[in-house]
């Protein structure tokens, strides 16, 4: 029987640009982001708020005649596809099923399934704007357990995310490098 890996997408699988995004915007760092549009980034990736009703607030907020502007600054978030998690994943596919568990907006998810080239290989995934929490949660690790079962490894980048999962008895490690990953299975 194949075991189960638990995978972040963000800065796991995939390179993140906010730096970009932000520049777009004529902020230097996230704190000058005003306090209503991060909350409403975040009801967008917990399936609060519809994509074009986020693009609108945003226009609103920041004087933009029209969404396609935000529309691309947004997507332009999302990088390249980390080098080296394919090849692994490739390696050990006969030993392992991998399942996504991550924050994400559904207009991101459609992005990510175009830009990774193992994103079909996938068993599944568990992602906020489906289960109406972000990690850390508790609701993001049982909607993963009542779906596919506690994995036998969940690898993401953040700290706080690791510490919740191990705080529920999954066995998890941090993503430092591609490298590292890779050795998680040797």
């Amino acid at each position: 029987m194949k075991k189960l890996l638990a995978l972040d997408i963000g800065e796991v699988c995939i390179k993140l640009n906010h730096n970009h995004c932000l520049q777009q915007m004529n902020w230097a760092e996230m704190r000058d982001i005003p306090p209503r549009l991060l909350g409403a980034a975040d009801d967008l990736e917990c399936g609060r708020m519809e994509e074009e009703e986020f693009y609108s607030l945003v226009c609103r907020e920041l004087n933009i005649p029209g969404i396609d502007e935000v529309r691309e600054w947004f997507y332009s978030i999302l990088g390249d596809e980390m080098p080296g998690i394919a090849d692994t994943l490739n390696r050990i596919k006969n030993d392992w099923d991998f399942v996504f568990l991550s924050d994400i907006s559904g207009a991101h998810l459609q992005l990510v399934a175009e830009k990774l080239s193992f994103f079909n290989m996938a068993a599944g995934g568990i992602y906020s704007f489906e289960v109406g929490a972000k990690k850390p949660a508790a609701e993001m690790y049982l909607a993963f357990e009542r779906k596919f079962g506690k994995p036998d490894l969940y690898v993401d980048d953040r700290t706080q995310n690791i510490r919740a999962a191990l705080e529920l008895g999954w066995p998890a490690r941090q993503f430092t490098s591609a490298e590292d990953f890779d050795r998680l299975f040797i």
